[in-house]
């Protein structure tokens, strides 16, 4: 029987009509197909754009590449047609291609430019030029089958990029690897270049030990030169005296006899200081450390040369070490070194020309010595056998006082020259340390330069050992970590708290529209009674989510809320559109469509609230779908009953508010009514 005898209610609609129980049920399945047919074709388009026709135009005509052919294009082809992702059509012109735009064959269309493989292989050069592919949207033929096709193509790009980066990253660590076996060629010859420049350094401190001992052999011959100075200067004085007295001869030649003997040694002595100078120049030892210098300085020079040229193969083998700068100091003591190798030589040769005049002098000097005590003898033998002859002895002693003058200027000469000699072997002295020392210091540029050599074909070798994993890095440096808060895993799951509101909402509104088309045929005019409308709405609401629930897996946080709250949700619906229809009748549905527009745009059931125009989101907030589909979001996706029993709240606000209006309009009516009647009575 019925509940309210002023309402109408469903089983009075069943008795009168019991064919209306097939319209009510169409009514309580009327948001189950909505929801279910729109959700079960858009479940997931990504899942299908292996459907989406894609036209792909390859015009590259290839490059050279390091003298080999290199043809990216057809590479990329090849990428795509192993690739599933769409339905890659390979066309063979860009004019196929926009015929099949224009017959709606092709959403979207990917063209390879004819110098796409030239762009690709310029991209290490100083002036790298960027490659590119050009992307074709008909946006006309369907807009949103271009927005997924930008995501694939997205893919694309990306996929290409992390390819060509990885070659090129290939290409480097090939050239690196190139240029470890140079560095290691360029170690081993400063080794060499090192290890001759140690010879060089112990030939140098050979030089400097026997250009010392030379020296002090010089300086004990400058002193036996010293000795012969005086010794010929005073022979000199006595031949001068012998002259002198000669002239006196005649008339002392007895007490003057004794002049001759003191004569013949003091030329005897003269001799033996002679003999000792002629000793020591023609001292084996002496040559032989002369021909010793001289040897040692042209092979000194000699490897300096060998050096510098093994210097300059390196700096050519290995430009870049051209500026570092232990390199240029040692090129700078190497040219040093040159020079003073170039003095040493000449200096060496100098000495032994001189040693040679010098040997050749006192040789000479000595046999003249000799001759000189020859003479002396023969004049005291002369002296002894005939005094007749002292006119002519007095003219002799004047020609040995003469000779002795002269013998005395060349032994004086001689006696200057070991003292330039003994000066110029100080300065070789000095050259040889300097040069032994800057050898040394060569030696240890050479020896760091080995070992930085060493240790950067050793942190090149180490850093090159896995190529294959650095070239992965690069091409792909940065990895994101794709990690959803709330993760929604089709795009039924993340559309179905918008389509449950609006399937209610749409379900209430032809609920009061076909009731009210029916009347006439039920012959009965009073007003559906509200539990009537709820229990409708209740049966729309747990049909719908338990549809989608099993028929589609929609797989909720809060299951028991799922359902729940869809029924909250019906109520509120169902109340407001009893209100509408109630009080405002055609006007009221008129409203309920004008609603259901607004909850459309401003609902924020696609696009957030936040992309939405200023008087969308300012109408946000006061639509009834807008509570409905953050609450449905929570019961599905979030899990967070605090937004559940808030919009609960709200909802069942408004479903009472609108009871409560609907039932002051009804009792105003009522009272209106009465005072009619009793102003006819």
């Amino acid at each position: 029987m019925p509940w309210n005898k002023n309402r109408l209610a469903l089983y009075d609609i069943l008795q009168k009509n019991r064919r209306m129980a097939v319209v009510i049920f169409g009514i309580v399945l009327i948001p189950l197909v909505y929801s279910y047919l729109y959700l079960f074709a858009f479940f997931d388009p990504y899942e299908h754009t292996k459907n989406l026709p894609v036209a792909v135009v390859n015009e590259d005509s290839g490059a050279e590449a390091k003298g080999s052919s290199l043809n990216a294009g057809e590479e990329l082809v090849e990428q795509l047609k192993q690739d599933d992702s769409m339905k890659w059509d390979f066309v063979d012109s860009r004019e196929e291609m926009d015929r099949g735009f224009r017959q709606d064959r092709y959403y979207l269309g990917v063209v390879i430019p004819e110098d796409f493989s030239r762009r690709v292989t310029h991209i290490q050069d100083e002036e790298p030029i960027q490659g590119h592919i050009q992307y074709y949207a008909n946006e006309g033929s369907n807009y949103l089958s271009s927005q997924i096709g930008a995501r694939a193509i997205l893919e694309l790009e990306k996929s290409v990029e992390q390819s060509l980066i990885r070659t090129y990253a290939m290409g480097i660590f090939d050239e690196l690897d190139l240029s470890v076996e140079k560095l290691d060629k360029a170690s081993d010859g400063a080794s060499k270049l090192a290890d001759a420049t140690e010879d060089a350094a112990g030939g140098a401190k050979d030089l400097e030990n026997g250009t010392r001992l030379l020296k002090n052999r010089v300086d004990q011959f400058r002193g036996a030169s010293q000795q012969l100075t005086e010794g010929t200067a005073q022979l000199t004085e006595g031949a001068d005296n012998l002259a002198a007295g000669l002239g006196r001869m005649n008339e002392e030649v007895q007490e003057k006899s004794g002049e001759i003997p003191r004569l013949k040694k003091g030329a005897q002595e003269v001799q033996a200081g002679i003999g000792q100078i002629r000793d020591h120049l023609n001292d084996p030892t002496l040559n032989a450390w002369a021909g010793r210098i001289s040897d040692k300085a042209k092979k000194l020079k000699q490897k300096n040369e060998e050096i510098h040229e093994a210097f300059d193969r390196l700096l050519e083998k290995n430009p870049d070490l051209a500026s570092d700068p232990d390199v240029k100091r040692i090129k700078e003591k190497l040219d040093q070194s040159t020079e003073k190798y170039e003095d040493l030589v000449n200096t060496a040769a100098q000495l032994d020309s001189k040693l040679n005049g010098y040997q050749h002098d006192v040789n000479r000097l000595y046999e003249g010595q000799g001759k000189v005590i020859d003479g002396i003898g023969r004049v005291q033998t002369g002296f002894q056998k005939q005094t007749s002859a002292l006119k002519r002895l007095e003219s002799g002693a004047q020609n040995l006082s003469n000779g002795l003058k002269k013998l005395h200027g060349q032994i004086q000469k001689v006696a200057g020259i070991p003292k330039q000699l003994s000066e110029a072997l100080s300065k070789l002295e000095d050259g040889s340390g300097e040069l032994k020392n800057g050898l040394f210091q060569i030696l240890d540029g050479q020896g760091s330069l080995a070992d930085r050599l060493a240790q950067g074909v050793e942190d090149g070798e180490s850093r090159l050992q896995d190529k294959d994993s650095q070239a992965d890095k690069i091409s792909n440096p940065v990895k994101v970590d794709d990690q959803s808060v709330h993760p929604v895993p089709n795009y039924a799951t993340g559309f179905a708290p918008y389509f449950i509101a609006l399937s209610l909402w749409v379900g209430a509104m032809i609920l009061f529209t076909v009731i009210d088309l029916k009347r006439a045929k039920l012959g009965d005019e009073r007003p559906l009674s509200f539990m009537t409308a709820l229990l409708i709405g209740t049966l729309q609401a747990l049909l719908l989510v338990t549809a989608l629930r099993y028929g589609l897996g929609i797989r909720p946080e809060l299951e028991g809320w799922f359902y729940l709250f869809a029924v909250v949700i019906s109520f509120a619906f169902i109340a407001i559109n009893h209100f509408l229809v109630s009080v405002l009748k055609d006007v009221g549905r008129f409203l309920s469509i004008v609603i259901l527009m607004l909850q459309l745009t401003s609902s924020a059931g696609t696009y957030p609230v936040e992309l939405l125009p200023d008087s969308f989101r300012e109408l946000h907030p006061y639509l009834p779908m807008t509570y409905g589909i953050e609450g449905m979001r929570a019961a599905i996706s979030t899990g967070d009953e605090s937004v559940l029993l808030q919009n609960t709240g709200i909802l069942l606000g408004c479903a009472v508010g609108a009871y409560v209006l609907l039932g002051v309009f009804h009792g105003l009516i009522k009272w209106i009514n009465i005072r009619k009647t009793t102003a006819k009575a």
